[in-house]
């Protein structure tokens, strides 16, 4: 059973990881970033890189000293192993944390496939740092959970040392991550103590002050209520820690074993980024001011859509939790209900309903003080406490990474409410056990083997989510392109991205892109000039950096721009696409991209930018506007297949609009109503004469064919037409996109016979009824 949940869950991720291409395309951002570090470049002093040398020492070990390729496919492995990887820790820590139950094998099922399920933003970013940081979070609380109890130096100095490598991974993950862990630390220091006291009235005061001084610019901006909501959830916990009774265990002796271990790994990742040509000066500059500066520029990122009644529940939580810490023993009978109320808003939300802002979390969070309450009459060791003390202050504090920008970082800052439902499940385990309710039924609850009853109900959710991503990964289209074999899309995706990628091959040396597309260098074996790599840093793009994009791009006469306009900038800035390039602070690369280029083609909302002076210029993989066709009174497309494209068998050919799923027009035709008719370059009738002598035809690249369709069809008022080549079975053997508003020459491909008089069949041709697939 345990097996069949495993490979469920692994199923699950497979197909979501790899059907998915987010727009903004970080990870071809981050592959670039990777090459050059690969190829001996200095990240931080030469290309401004702002994420740690955590990560650099990860990519470098992974791709060097594993062999893995540098390829979408690649890099989208090594994020399924992660994944996988930070589930199995997971799992793991709740199976520790219930071995004394008796289904803990069942429970740690559970985990598994809800970790599984939970961070399914994994396949948003591929090859992002965030999923370092989701498991560095993971195997510290593996840490806390298995380790501090036989080995609590060891514990101690590997829990200093994820600390640092937090830090120099994401800056603001890792001083989160610390200071939840210095204040677990100073908590279980010695009672009483002026010193420690100290220690933990500053540490207080410093976390209860930290969400306004970070958000204070943003909190009349829609962060207030989330604010409000941190600030609430740590008030009980913060008191906890100054006025509870909690054991003494550490002192400075510990601190140093955690201060070693963080030195060391300090040590390890910053000597790997200067012996890689680095500086202590470029570190700084790229890691802390360059960020700083270009976020203090504008109002980056949008404010998290709470409901307004979180404030008024964060009240309510914040106030029986301190009811709560100052009554007496007896009188927190009560909170059991408390207890199963959060583990039911846990389990339902991440196995069940699966609300992609993660409502169980801010729902959840102003009760997260349950941990530092355990059940009546149950005592937990000194090393369970600093697990509780530090899921508390963690499970509060990691939402904060996602200000200014609440991205799939929700689902990496709330990883932890996983193991939060399972400590108060067994919280209710001791509660109940300790009281009456559950020796009633003791015998029959015996008979239950509820590790398969658990293992049972994960296998039947992770099998209904394995098979609705499995049924989406079959029916999208494989991205036939270099790297991405195991690779699936939309089909309207994956025929722009091939679009774009065999005329970025065919007709420029390099290309920069409005919007993602970091891929597209890979995709075309193109090494982007120089060591500046940019990706969609548009409304920070200050003059120094306009200069460099200019310098670095401006001189390539066969530079291509990619204009691919997307639902981006309209949620951060409110704003059409029309008064897109108006709005930014700075836009002397944009402005340069106006004045000299024109463009080549359009595909849907994708167009394809070259210079003015061009005229060496064509498109592939596509069909265009040829002209017109005097003979079928309609015009007429050129078709051009893609190279080794064989299709045999095919039977028809369709014209769909993909994004509205409407049906145009198909060569299926009568004799007194003909829509479309495939043509060779004599001008003759191809597709149905093949089909009349061999009952299918059978075309090759190089062979030279139209598209005859009616003249009434206005191809550029579509949002996005295709044709696709049908065989006798219904398959779809290929998808082109239709190319319009080009700027190619275009004579006539045949001559035009005259016309000739048909036989009346009746008045105008009824208009085509449109036909949703």
């Amino acid at each position: 059973m345990l097996l069949a949940v495993f490979a469920v869950g692994l199923a699950f991720s497979f197909f979501t990881l790899f059907s998915r291409f987010s727009f903004w395309d970080d990870e071809g951002k981050l592959m670039l970033f990777t090459k050059h570090l690969l190829e001996g470049k200095a990240l931080y002093d030469q290309l401004h890189f702002i994420y740690g040398p955590t990560y650099a020492l990860e990519r470098w070990m992974i791709l060097s000293w594993l062999g893995v390729p540098l390829t979408n496919d690649g890099v989208r492995f090594v994020t399924l192993v992660t994944w996988e990887l930070t589930a199995l820790v997971l799992a793991a820590t709740a199976w520790r944390l219930a071995r004394d139950t008796g289904w803990a094998v069942g429970l740690a099922a559970v985990v598994w496939l809800a970790a599984t399920l939970y961070l399914f933003v994994f396949a948003n970013e591929p090859g992002h740092p965030q999923e370092l940081v989701a498991l560095l979070l993971a195997l510290s609380f593996w840490i806390a959970a298995t380790l501090l109890e036989k080995r609590t130096g060891t514990a101690l100095a590997l829990l200093g040392a994820l600390t640092a490598l937090l830090v120099l991974t994401k800056i603001n993950v890792g001083v989160l991550f610390g200071l939840g862990l210095g204040m677990s630390f100073v908590s279980l220091g010695p009672r009483p103590s002026a010193l420690w006291t100290l220690l933990r009235a500053a540490g207080a005061l410093a976390i209860l002050a930290l969400p306004t001084i970070l958000m204070r610019s943003r909190l009349w901006d829609g962060y207030g209520p989330f604010c409000f909501a941190i600030t609430a959830a740590l008030l009980p916990c913060c008191l906890f820690v100054l006025v509870g009774v909690q054991p003494s265990m550490l002192g400075f002796r510990h601190l140093l074993q955690c201060g070693l271990g963080a030195a060391v790994a300090v040590c390890v990742t910053v000597g790997f980024a200067l012996a890689h040509g680095n500086t202590l000066g470029g570190l700084v500059q790229a890691l802390v001011i360059q960020p700083m500066q270009g976020f203090a520029l504008v109002k980056y990122g949008w404010a998290l859509a709470l409901p307004p009644a979180i404030a008024y529940w964060s009240a309510a939580g914040a106030a029986i939790g301190l009811a709560a810490l100052w009554s007496a023993p007896q009188k927190r009978r009560f909170l059991w209900l408390l207890r199963i109320f959060v583990c039911a808003m846990i389990l339902v939300d991440v196995l069940f309903v699966d609300s992609r802002d993660s409502l169980a979390t801010w729902t959840t969070l102003p009760l997260m003080w349950l941990l530092l309450v355990p059940p009546t009459g149950y005592e937990p060791r000194p090393t369970e406490w600093f697990f509780r003390l530090f899921l508390a202050f963690t499970a509060c504090l990691q939402p904060i990474q996602i200000f200014p920008f609440p991205g799939s970082q929700v689902r990496i800052g709330t990883m932890s409410t996983l193991l939060v439902g399972v400590m108060l499940v067994v919280d209710l385990y001791h509660e109940l056990r300790g009281g009456d309710l559950l020796d009633q039924f003791r015998d029959r609850l015996s008979e239950l083997d509820w590790n398969l009853i658990l293992a049972s109900a994960a296998l039947l959710v992770g099998c209904q989510a394995a098979f609705t991503q499995g049924l989406i990964y079959q029916r999208y289209v494989p991205l036939d392109l270099p790297g991405c074999r195991w690779t699936r899309f939309p089909e309207k995706e994956a025929v722009q991205l091939a679009f774009v990628t065999a005329n970025v091959r065919a007709s420029s040396d390099c290309v920069v892109a409005r919007i993602g597309l970091m891929s597209l260098d890979f995709w075309t074996d193109r090494s982007p000039p120089g060591t500046f790599v940019f990706g969609n840093e548009w409304d920070s793009l200050d003059p120094a950096t306009n200069d460099l994009l200019l310098s670095t791009f401006g001189d390539d006469r066969r530079m291509m721009f990619v204009d691919n306009p997307k639902p981006w900038y309209l949620k951060t800035h409110n704003l059409p696409f029309s008064s897109f390039v108006g709005a930014l602070p700075a836009h002397k690369f944009l402005d340069f991209v106006s004045d000299h280029f024109k463009q080549l083609a359009r595909v849907s909302s994708c167009r394809l930018l070259v210079r003015k002076e061009r005229t060496d210029l064509d498109l592939l993989d596509c069909a265009y506007t040829a002209g017109s066709d005097a003979r079928h009174r309609g015009n007429l497309l050129r078709v051009k297949l893609p190279e080794g494209a064989n299709l045999r068998e095919v039977t028809r050919v369709e014209m769909v609009d993909v994004q509205t799923g409407t049906w145009i027009a198909s060569t299926d035709f009568d004799e007194m109503n003909p829509v479309l008719n495939l043509l060779d370059g004599n001008g003759h009738e191809t597709l149905h004469s093949l089909i009349r002598m061999q009952g299918y035809a059978s075309f090759q690249a190089r062979d030279d064919l139209f598209l005859s369709y009616p003249a009434r069809l206005n191809l550029e008022r579509m949002s996005y037409p295709v044709l696709r080549f049908i065989d006798s079975r219904g398959k779809r053997l290929l998808t082109l996109p239709v190319a319009v508003e080009t700027c190619l020459a275009n004579p006539p491909p045949f001559e035009q016979p005259p016309v000739k008089n048909r036989p009346k069949a009746g008045s105008t041709p009824p208009a085509i009824p449109p036909k949703t697939h």
